[in-house]
């Protein structure tokens, strides 16, 4: 788990920081190389600016800023767009209570 290990008391640790049992350090998402348009136009969540910030809870104008490199998506916005690059149906399907076996 790259510098993760486990101590005598099953304690997950990092780097000698020490974690609480049973709670993997998890590293904060790099959105340096995150292609956003890539990501809306490939989600069929919504092929419009308008649709997928409507879908993901943000203004357009975030979304072009996102879009045309003026900004970065950051905290929550970021994690977000990572869990839509691996599975589009993530915000369809946490929204409307629907699985993703049904897509399938």
């Amino acid at each position: 788990m790259g510098g993760t290990s486990l101590d005598a008391s099953g304690a997950i640790s990092n780097g000698g920081n020490r974690r609480r049992p049973g709670i993997p350090y998890v590293a904060r998402p790099d959105g340096s190389n995150l292609d956003v348009r890539a990501i809306r136009l490939a989600s069929k969540i919504g092929a419009t600016q308008r649709t997928f910030a409507d879908a993901i809870g943000v203004p357009v104008k975030t979304l072009r800023n996102w879009e045309q490199g003026r900004r970065k998506p950051t905290g929550p916005a970021l994690v977000l767009l990572k869990l839509i690059e691996l599975n589009p149906w993530v915000v369809f399907d946490t929204f409307h209570g629907s699985r993703e076996t049904e897509h399938a």
